[in-house]
C-alpha cells in the first residue's frame, strides 16, 4: 500500500527538510527577543537623555548679578579661559536649573551646588540633569572657553552664550554672554 502524504520525487534529502521548520522555530524567537530587548533598552536610553521638563513657579526666583562678561585677550596658545558666573536663588521655592547649552562646541559649562558638580555641558547636550537650588543658596556657572579648538588660525573676536532653563515663571531662560578677542602671542 502507497503512503498517501508521501510525494513519489522525494528522496531523503527532501525528508530531511521538511522537518528543518519545525526545529528552527528557535532561531526567529531568539532574533525577534534579541529585537525586543534592544528597543527597550535604546527606548530607556532616550528617556534619561532626554531634557528635562519643568514646572514654573512665581515662588522660586533667579537672580544673577552680571549676564555678561568681557575675557578680553585670550592667547590661543595660552590654554581654556574660564569664568565663573554666580545664579542666586531669591524665592521662597527652590530654583530648578536644567537644559544646558553653548552656542559653540569650543564652549562648555558645568554647574556646581554646594559642592555637586553637574556633568559638562556644550552645544549638542541633551541630559535629564536638574540641579536644585534651595532658597537664598547659589549655583556658580563655570563656563570653559577653548581658543583652539577651531584651529591654530581661529583669531579675532568671538562672542559665546549659555542658555539655562528655570522653573522662575518669570525668568523661564537665563542667558549669559561672553565675549573676548583671541590673540597669537
Amino acid at each position: 500500500m502507497m503512503d498517501k502524504t508521501a510525494d513519489c520525487c522525494e528522496g531523503e534529502n527532501q525528508k530531511k527538510a521538511r522537518k528543518l521548520p519545525a526545529e528552527s522555530r528557535l532561531i526567529p524567537l531568539l532574533i525577534g527577543g534579541f529585537t525586543l530587548l534592544t528597543l527597550l533598552f535604546g527606548g530607556w536610553l532616550i528617556y534619561q537623555s532626554s531634557p528635562a521638563n519643568l514646572e514654573s513657579t512665581a515662588n522660586a526666583q533667579a537672580y544673577t548679578e552680571q549676564a555678561s562678561a568681557d575675557w578680553g585677550e585670550i592667547d590661543i596658545n595660552g590654554g581654556n579661559a574660564a569664568y565663573d558666573f554666580r545664579i542666586e536663588n531669591r524665592g521662597t521655592e527652590t530654583l530648578t536649573l536644567t537644559n544646558v547649552q553653548t552656542s559653540c562646541d569650543c564652549t562648555t559649562a558645568q554647574i556646581n551646588i554646594n559642592g555637586d558638580a553637574s556633568p559638562y555641558f556644550g552645544m549638542h547636550s541633551t541630559s535629564s540633569w536638574v540641579g536644585k537650588v534651595p532658597p537664598g543658596e547659589t549655583a556658580t556657572l563655570t563656563v570653559i572657553f577653548d581658543p583652539l579648538f577651531h584651529g591654530p588660525d581661529a583669531v579675532g573676536p568671538m562672542e559665546r552664550f549659555i542658555a539655562i532653563e528655570t522653573n522662575d515663571a518669570n525668568q523661564p531662560m537665563l542667558e549669559f554672554k561672553l565675549t573676548g578677542n583671541v590673540i597669537k602671542k
